[in-house]
């Protein structure tokens, strides 16, 4: 009995120790790595459910069946944008030289050019900064914080009409900012556009589950969740009067948050996101064959709707963005 007790109140301390996601699976008694098997386990289900019962639960939720059919919609292409829209690419980055060169060639070979491409050395000790350079970059330094505070920075310095953020390891494809610009100059007036991602160099079937399942999931049910689809942070951009609106909101000085589901979070009711399943750029897959970074996108994740729950909690944010489409 003495040693059961003992168990549980070292337990608790180490919970309360590690703070966050940690607490919450420390006093439940499950430990990290079973709390991110049971998390990827969650993530499949919602792939799998979603996918296939796709049609009745459109028919089911009436209103919302539409997007957790296809988050996107299944409307035309728009006509091309016109070659004198200015399009900024944010790429946040830290010794991440060898992918970044892959991702700044891809952006040189896009059928509509980007208008600048901006660098967020976030403290990298490699080649990242020189590579940026040598590619015709404009690299700004971030002497602090993470990944959200790279992105806000990257941003905050763009002068486009457009603003796209890719990550250092993403391959976007040859027309992909032709079609940000097309969805973007769309007539529908859209705030943001996402897609999702195709991950390489990992196994085929770990591949296809993290399309699927693990982002296919991410959109569905988080989108149902928010009531408008999340933000990739791999695959995303915004108008650049949607971005100035929300630099001051995010949260940018926290390290250890998702800096593209906070934005997704804070958007403004007035505010659309188009979800284009044809906007695809290919994402590493490193993040799916590593335990602890599957363990620190949970926490994050967590940590990200806890902290933005302390605003404004979801279901708040429907009923002002429902009450904002209600005035239209």
């Amino acid at each position: 009995m003495t040693g059961t007790t003992s168990a549980a109140v070292r337990r608790r301390e180490r919970a309360r120790r590690t703070g966050g996601v940690g607490a919450l699976l420390g006093m439940a008694g499950i430990s990290a790595l079973w709390g991110v098997v049971l998390f990827v386990l969650v993530m499949v289900m919602i792939g799998a459910v979603t996918t296939v019962f796709a049609a009745p639960i459109a028919q089911i939720l009436g209103v919302l069946g539409s997007f957790v059919a296809d988050p996107g919609g299944t409307r035309p292409r728009p006509a091309p944008a016109s070659p004198s829209t200015r399009i900024s690419v944010v790429i946040p980055c830290r010794d991440d030289a060898a992918m970044l060169a892959v991702c700044l060639a891809a952006l040189a070979a896009q059928t509509l050019l980007p208008f600048e491409v901006i660098v967020v050395d976030n403290g990298s000790i490699d080649e990242s900064r020189s590579v940026a350079l040598a590619a015709g970059a404009r690299v700004v330094a971030a002497h602090a914080g993470g990944i959200p505070n790279a992105t806000a920075l990257g941003l905050d310095a763009s002068r486009g009409e457009i603003l796209a953020r890719l990550d250092a390891d993403s391959r976007p494809a040859p027309d992909w900012l032709e079609r940000v610009a097309a969805d973007l100059c769309d007539p529908d007036g859209w705030s943001a556009v996402t897609g999702t991602g195709e991950f390489y160099g990992t196994r085929r079937l770990l591949a296809w589950a993290g399309r699927v399942l693990y982002l296919g999931g991410y959109f569905r049910a988080v989108g149902a969740m928010l009531g408008h689809p999340p933000l990739f942070g791999s695959n995303l951009a915004l108008q650049c009067t949607t971005w100035r609106r929300m630099s001051p909101l995010v949260h940018r000085e926290r390290t250890d948050i998702h800096d593209d589901l906070d934005l997704s979070i804070q958007l403004e009711p007035d505010m659309s996101v188009l979800y284009d399943p044809r906007l695809r750029v290919g994402v590493s897959g490193r993040q799916l064959a590593s335990w602890p970074s599957l363990r620190r996108h949970l926490a994050w994740s967590v940590n990200t709707f806890a902290l933005d729950r302390e605003q404004m909690t979801l279901a708040a944010r429907r009923r002002s963005r429902n009450r904002c489409r209600r005035r239209r």
